[in-house]
């Protein structure tokens, strides 16, 4: 009974018209910072001219204001009623502020609630308890603080998963499963428009992406090493994984007809984005050799952060050193971290901040919808994505495990790979000539398709034209 009433209290989803996998957001939770009503705007600049007219007359009544101006202006005193403006302005901002920000700012929701009262952002989402096993080498962990010790990690993942519709575990198909993963500050929404039409088109049995920690509605934990691109493409593997064994028990079961000779061999597509073309290549190196691996790079960002080696762990005066370090993080935490977190929940709560940063990156702005908006503005009403973007930036200070020529070498020397490039020619972030320089020392092995005048996320500016793209090449594979 408890569990139907709770059922009747929550908020059904309104499907997008234009996108009939994405939800609109919450009807009442706001992702910005709602404008003041007049009466709140007139009682701060109120409170402005009155806190200014008390420092400055060191009196107080209900028309001082008034009286400092009249006063200062009989006298001819410049100096004092700019004075006087100066304070009342900063004192009014300050007041518009505490008003907006106690009452009016946007929402934050828990995953827990939006999956008790309201719904995740598509049909297509979910969030699972994933355990990671992490190997032991991030030694920055303890440096930066926050850090964790143990290699096994349990983490709440949210993930879209497509299964296709035409596709039975008795039939052949090219791909046992797709996997996405999408770049820095989007989440796995950013792949949503494209998802559905490239498994059905691609053939593979199923589609999945996650959202990488600091991203998205995923955990934001308090170890810094799972924000690293080893450590999405460990979510990344984990999923993958389970959806390869599920197919292969299928398969194995009394139902399958096929023999061994008829099944097709086992084949992935993965896709990476940006950043995300990282953690792709990671994947890649963490599959089985016998697996068949078509690798598809969106506008890469390779080659681009510099590289840091492993730093070594000395126990010299060790007790100064810890104290030093708990010093430094207190600093931190209060003089930056805490500012920067509200500069960002400023920025990002402000109206028509999304709109105009993707404007920006498109490659014909004519093209952005309200859904291609919403599609990233959706996370910023889970609780904490500040703190998860700190600590994603905090994480890029750890060692690498490969730099990134390293890492796609290992990747080309794999058995049964293909690795292709898909660039738009107006992308304005990993510009054309930054990832054919990049990639010029491989072009016998790797082959950059280029899409005029496409930005910096093709799949979603032009959705049927990048899987047509995505065809293209495996066709020619």
């Amino acid at each position: 009974q408890q569990q139907q009433q709770q059922q009747q209290q929550q908020q059904l989803p309104v499907v997008r018209d234009d996108e009939p996998y994405l939800y609109n957001i919450p009807r009442d939770l706001f992702p910005v910072y709602r404008p003041m009503p007049m009466v709140a705007n007139i009682f701060a600049a109120w409170m402005g001219f009155t806190a200014s007219a008390v420092h400055t007359w060191k009196t107080i009544n209900f028309i001082q204001p008034l009286l400092t101006l009249n006063a200062g202006i009989k006298t001819g005193d410049i100096k004092k009623i700019l004075n006087f403006f100066s304070k009342a302005l900063v004192a009014a901002v300050l007041s518009h502020v505490f008003l907006q920000e106690f009452f009016l700012a946007p929402s934050r929701a828990s995953i827990q609630t939006l999956q008790r009262n309201y719904f995740l952002p598509s049909s297509l989402s979910r969030y699972e308890q994933i355990k990671l096993c992490l190997p032991k080498e991030n030694q920055l962990n303890e440096e930066l603080g926050d850090g964790s010790d143990d290699s096994s990690s349990k983490v709440g993942v949210t993930f879209l998963r497509y299964e296709n519709p035409n596709v039975t575990s008795n039939q052949k198909k090219r791909f046992r499963a797709m996997y996405l993963n999408h770049g820095f500050g989007a989440s796995s929404l950013s792949w949503l428009p494209a998802l559905p039409s490239l498994v059905n088109r691609v053939g593979a049995r199923v589609g999945i992406g996650h959202d990488a920690a600091g991203f998205g509605f995923t955990d934001r934990p308090k170890d810094l090493s799972l924000y690293t691109s080893q450590s999405s493409a460990i979510m990344g593997l984990n999923l993958l994984n389970r959806e390869i064994e599920n197919d292969d028990h299928n398969q194995n079961g009394g139902c399958d007809e096929m023999s061994s000779a008829e099944r097709p061999p086992p084949a992935v597509l993965l896709l990476g984005h940006s950043m995300g073309s990282i953690a792709t290549l990671h994947m890649a190196l963490g599959l089985p050799n016998d697996i068949q691996k078509d690798i598809i790079l969106v506008a890469p960002a390779l080659g681009i952060a510099p590289s840091r080696g492993e730093t070594r762990r000395t126990n010299k005066n060790g007790r100064s050193r810890r104290l030093l370090r708990t010093l430094r993080q207190a600093f931190q935490k209060v003089f930056v971290y805490a500012p920067f977190t509200y500069i960002l929940r400023r920025t990002v709560g402000t109206e028509g901040f999304w709109k105009k940063g993707l404007l920006a990156v498109w490659g014909d702005p004519a093209l952005l919808s309200e859904s291609d908006v919403l599609r990233f503005q959706w996370p910023s009403i889970g609780s904490g994505w500040e703190k998860g973007l700190i600590n994603f930036s905090r994480a890029q200070l750890l060692p690498k495990q490969h730099k990134d020529t390293d890492l796609l070498e290992k990747v080309l020397a794999l058995p049964n790979t293909t690795v292709s490039v898909i660039q738009g020619t107006s992308d304005v972030v990993m510009k054309k000539s930054v990832v054919q320089k990049f990639f010029e020392p491989y072009k016998s092995q790797v082959r950059i398709w280029e899409l005029e005048n496409r930005g910096h996320d093709p799949f979603e500016e032009k959705t049927e034209e990048f899987v047509s793209t995505v065809m293209q090449i495996l066709e020619s594979s």
